[in-house]
């Protein structure tokens, strides 16, 4: 090109460019932050856009601003691009105009200009024209793979990858995407889209137009491919993986912003099946090999070296489930959780001999007269390795700690320890809820030995009998309370707060509050100021909310700071390290206090007998009666059998359980192995017989519940 072609070609694009900045490159809908067609572009007058830009044009190379990187110009306009010009456009012109696909990213758009943040895209619109396409393909118009092909071919300069993230998100709607012979196509937009952690990021913000309808329908069909991808082989199919996955930690961070699913909807099954043990271990390592298992302590160790070392979240040799652990459920995270306890106590001791030489349990010695003091002074002296598992022994006891003892010794202490006798507890009625007394006097190292009870009841798999509300598994996580925390301890004193946030009337004179609270200790009230000089600042219209904001933030963290830090001190000495932060707080509650749904009948499914058979009419009759309980019935039940009214996090499925023989039909009792969940049953032979005994042996067996 002549130096004087080169000149005009400037001056041109210096007048385009100026253009563009004064009155917009003429769209009707630009995504361009350079161009005064973009609805958030701040306007500028004929003299300021030209400074502008010649003070670009002066860092452009050759002062050619087409090739600045701080200025990007709208292409020209082409009228073949308007939906209505493709539908009318010759054979050989769709095929071109196909190939570019900013004629989705400029079209279907439902109000005029949209905001930088919003899709606003009109669905109905283009439903329509995806029917036009597959009519389009049926006739031969389109190749089968054009899509594939326009994704390959994407130009990546400037302008084009302003419409990726717009583009990616229509086209993930496309029917075709939902059947398993397109998933190329999905891998290929899911690609395109980890190009750039910006467009994973505003295309996370366009998600956040859509409805629970359009969200379900999305995440279910990238779960569909995940869950696909990983059984026929994961390791082979890393990269695929990787690029949906990203794009779905996408829809996961929008649906945290703006809550239309469960969390839980995120998990993903073929991730989440069970782990191995000694029973089908063999079976486990054979799908592993055939079918791609995950294996969850090879991938902790691949997170573990990652985190270490450092790592690219778009390399997939470097993948690990363990990295996007909202596809994981409770029950696979405490499986972590229990693999990095392990690593830590490996650590502490340098050498796997050493482990063997000084035992691989620890053992707690109490007195039942002495609990509270003899167990304080073990687990907090650090005589006692938290990482291990514990076993107990109740001195001057026989017997030896097969698990039963060490669930009747969490639930005789978490007992104690929560009487509100023993004041460091509140017990809220109806709801049977627990909050800590912030006017307790106990020494703060009782708080700190719940926490260590809480972290130790999670390693060694014990569920415990205690109602606290979601607030505390907040705190734990680090997660911000709300008055909704509030709510679930005293739902009246929310409910009178939203009437006084609500009313037009004079607060002042309805309410007639100042600036404090009041508690009772001993039948003595005591006045805690919410601010400085609470006492003297009345409630009014115009500063009724920071009233509340101050009212909840003292009963829910103030008022309370030093004795619950010393409660999350303890529960960090077990549970400290990377994995317990992947937990939502209603996950952690159920790892603590487990599942309260009871499916009876997925426990009749994984029952085991001995001396009986599934047939049995002994066994039939048993479950019939047992299918015919009270929930509270069942819930004594399963205390019966188990040493705890709660199922585990993944359900009643998820438990060993045997019922044995225990001799002929007679008027004795059944009992129980609380510590194997082994049901000692005799064989009756009369139904109404057995459901009275049954009830007997449930009515009025000893237990350690605080409920």
């Amino acid at each position: 090109m002549s130096e004087e072609d080169q000149k005009a070609r400037i001056k041109n694009s210096f007048l385009r460019a100026h253009t563009q900045a004064v009155k917009g490159c003429g769209r009707k809908f630009c995504l361009n932050p350079h161009c005064a067609s973009f609805s958030e572009y701040k306007s500028l007058d004929p003299n300021q856009a030209a400074a502008k830009i010649i003070s670009l044009l002066q860092s452009a190379p050759n002062g050619d601003i087409e090739a600045s990187s701080k200025f990007i110009l709208c292409p020209e306009i082409s009228p073949k691009t308007s939906i209505e010009n493709v539908k009318a456009a010759s054979s050989d012109d769709i095929r071109n105009l196909f190939q570019d696909l900013k004629i989705f990213g400029l079209n279907f758009v439902s109000n005029g200009l949209l905001a930088s943040k919003s899709a606003s895209i009109d669905w109905d619109e283009l439903n329509n024209f995806f029917g036009f396409i597959s009519n389009l393909v049926q006739q031969g118009i389109l190749a089968a793979d054009w899509l594939y092909q326009a994704i390959k071919h994407y130009p990546q300069d400037s302008y084009s990858n302003l419409y990726i993230p717009r583009i990616t998100l229509m086209l993930l709607f496309m029917p075709e995407l939902s059947e398993i012979e397109n998933y190329n196509i999905l891998v290929e937009l899911a690609k395109l889209l980890c190009s750039s952690e910006e467009f994973l990021t505003q295309f996370s913000y366009y998600i956040d137009e859509l409805n629970q309808e359009k969200l379900q329908s999305l995440l279910w069909n990238v779960k569909q491919f995940l869950l696909i991808k990983i059984l026929d082989g994961y390791k082979g199919n890393k990269s695929q993986i990787l690029y949906v996955i990203r794009l779905t930690e996408a829809l996961y961070n929008s649906n945290e912003r703006v809550k239309r699913v469960n969390y839980s909807e995120f998990y993903n099954d073929a991730v989440n099946i069970e782990e191995k043990n000694e029973e089908n271990e063999q079976e486990f390592e054979e799908w592993k090999e055939e079918e791609g298992k995950i294996d969850i302590k090879e991938e902790y160790e691949i997170f573990l070296n990652l985190i270490e070392q450092g790592y690219d979240k778009n390399d997939p040799n470097l993948f690990s489930f363990a990295f996007y652990p909202w596809v994981l459920d409770a029950n696979t995270k405490s499986t972590f959780l229990q693999y990095e306890n392990k690593y830590k106590m490996l650590r502490e001791i340098h050498d796997p001999i050493n482990l063997f030489l000084i035992g691989i349990y620890s053992i707690l010695d109490v007195r039942r007269e002495n609990l509270i003091e003899d167990t304080l002074n073990q687990l907090l002296s650090g005589a006692i390795n938290l990482r291990k598992p514990i076993k107990v022994r109740f001195l001057g006891e026989e017997g030896i700690d097969a698990g039963g003892v060490k669930k009747e010794f969490f639930q005789l202490i978490v007992k104690k320890l929560f009487d509100p006798s023993f004041s460091m507890f509140n017990l809220y009625e109806p709801q049977r809820i627990y909050w800590f007394n912030p006017d307790t006097l106990e020494h703060k190292l009782n708080f700190e030995l719940i926490g260590v009870i809480l972290g130790l009841a999670i390693y060694n798999g014990v569920i415990l009998d205690i109602q606290m509300p979601l607030a505390v598994y907040k705190k734990l996580l680090g997660i911000p309370t709300t008055i909704d925390d509030l709510k679930e301890l005293d739902p009246e004193l929310v409910k009178q707060f939203e009437l006084m946030l609500k009313t037009e009337e004079n607060v002042e004179e309805i309410y007639c509050r100042n600036f404090t609270l009041e508690t009772k200790m001993f039948d003595q009230v005591i006045v805690h100021e919410l601010k400085e000089n609470g006492s003297k600042i009345t409630v009014t219209n115009e500063n009724r909310q920071e009233f509340v904001d101050l009212y909840v933030d003292w009963w829910l963290n103030k008022g309370i700071s030093e004795i619950f830090e010393a409660f999350k001190l303890g529960f960090l000495k077990v549970c400290e390290g990377d994995v317990i932060h992947w937990f939502k707080p209603k996950e952690l509650e159920l790892l603590i206090c487990g599942n309260p749904i009871l499916d009876f009948y997925e426990l009749e499914k994984i029952a085991k007998y001995e001396g009986f058979t599934r047939n049995s009419k002994t066994i039939a009759m048993f479950w019939e009666i047992v299918h015919s309980f009270t929930e509270d019935e069942k819930r004594k039940f399963l205390k019966f059998v188990t040493g705890s009214d709660r199922a585990p996090i993944n359900g009643l499925g998820t438990i060993e359980f045997v019922i044995a023989k225990n001799g002929e039909d007679s008027d004795r009792l059944m009992t129980a192995h609380t510590c194997f969940n082994h049901l000692l049953l005799p064989e009756y032979t009369n139904k109404e017989t057995m459901k009275k005994l049954v009830l007997l042996a449930i009515e009025n067996s000893e237990g350690f519940g605080l409920r």
